[in-house]
């Protein structure tokens, strides 16, 4: 993989897009990609929290993207946040760790990405 990240995700589709041999992208060769970095693990809520709160819909992947605050910003926002600045870059594939790092606990690739996050 080299300094590529595991996933990247795919904006216009909402589909984290797994890396494979190559550098592909969904077919994509090392395509360009922009990076968003933001805190949210302060404001990260419970899958199960009572009363419920939305999260990003993100295809492809294998965890639940975890809901936050809606004081801090809306998941609306959030969307709305990685489409300009898809748009903005005119890249359609962003990294951004919700989507593109595994979210499941104990995840061997969770830890690994987490580790890269400075060369991603």
């Amino acid at each position: 993989m080299g300094d590529w990240p595991a996933r990247l995700l795919h904006v216009p589709t909402m589909t984290s897009l797994p890396w494979q041999a190559g550098n592909e992208y969904g077919g994509q060769k090392e395509p360009p990609y922009a990076i968003i970095s933001y805190t949210w693990g302060r404001w990260r809520l419970p899958s199960d929290h009572d009363p419920p709160h939305p999260a990003l819909q993100v295809h492809g992947i294998t965890w639940k993207v975890p809901p936050v605050k809606d004081a801090l910003f809306s998941v609306d926002e959030f969307e709305r946040a990685l489409r300009k600045v898809s748009k903005q870059s005119s890249c359609d594939l962003v990294w951004v760790d919700i989507a593109c790092i595994n979210q499941n606990n104990g995840s061997p690739e969770s830890a690994r990405e987490v580790g890269r996050q400075a060369k991603i």
